[in-house]
């Protein structure tokens, strides 16, 4: 597992590998902020890794398909859905297993949840897959119509050992993310992607001109950055201070670095408010 993952979903997986009595290993990223160390010897079930990872950066996953398929194992992402409308389909590059959040598809926060997620898998591991999956069909009248496919009906034959019973509530959310789909369609989603990558270029650049900050990784990255603060500047009191002013900082990771995410809702003008708030801050500091 990439140590650039998200720090809950590493502890998510390093709790249900515990329980079933499975090794996790973490892969540290390189001077880029991507993931190099990966195993080259045989007794790994999957390499995985999220793309844009926990620090905004764009990870090479035909790299990660490559190396995991080297030793026998399945090659598996965490991918931002809005960032594939503008990156490579993480199936293109030989990936086995897609998961990530789906909050992005229009549904509100709602002060923590509900939340959605989604899975995608190859065809040779699609029976594997736990939930329901609905195809498309026609009905006797020739118009389109979905059903539930590849079903074995097994909670009613697996009962405790099934693997489709943790779907059973997930309608309305997948309904709603399905309905914002629709109505954005491939240009206004590429759009909605398109924006929230330059306005995340536009903050970065505007951050790093104050000389106030560096980049702490030199690659692409996708909606959100992670700068790290020079000449000793707090981050913590910073985004005490700008919260008295009504203006969310970023994330402090490890005291000196400072992780921010831009989407398209954010205007040009709010984003030249926050570097002038956080020069005037800094400076008094």
């Amino acid at each position: 597992v990439s140590a650039g993952m998200h720090p809950e979903y590493i502890e998510t997986i390093q709790t249900y590998c515990h329980a079933a009595d499975v090794e996790v290993e973490i892969g540290e990223l390189n001077e880029a902020g991507q993931t190099e160390d990966f195993p080259a010897e045989k007794g790994y079930a999957c390499f995985m890794v999220q793309s844009p990872n926990f620090y905004g950066v764009v990870e090479d996953l035909s790299q990660v398909a490559k190396k995991a398929h080297a030793v026998g194992a399945h090659a598996a992402a965490s991918c931002d859905l809005i960032s594939l409308a503008l990156l490579q389909r993480p199936g293109d590059l030989d990936v086995d297993i897609v998961t990530g959040e789906a909050q992005a598809l229009g549904i509100p926060m709602s002060f923590g949840g509900p939340g959605v997620g989604y899975m995608a898998v190859t065809q040779k591991l699609l029976r594997k897959m736990p939930g329901r999956i609905a195809g498309e069909t026609v009905d006797r009248d020739g118009k389109t119509s979905y059903v539930l496919t590849i079903q074995a009906r097994e909670q009613h034959i697996r009962r405790e050992r099934a693997t489709s019973n943790i779907c059973t509530a997930q309608a309305l959310m997948a309904t709603s993310a399905t309905i914002w789909m629709a109505l954005m369609g491939a240009s206004g989603i590429r759009d909605v992607a398109e924006q929230s990558a330059a306005k995340a270029l536009y903050l970065q650049d505007k951050l790093l001109a104050t000389g106030l900050f560096e980049n702490t990784y030199d690659s692409p990255v996708f909606r959100e950055f992670s700068l790290t603060a020079k000449d000793g500047l707090d981050l913590n009191k910073l985004n005490r201070d700008l919260l008295a002013e009504k203006i969310f900082g970023g994330l402090v990771v490890d005291d000196n670095r400072w992780l921010l995410a831009v989407t398209e809702k954010k205007s040009k003008q709010a984003m030249d408010k926050f570097v002038e708030t956080v020069v005037r801050l800094a400076k008094a500091q």
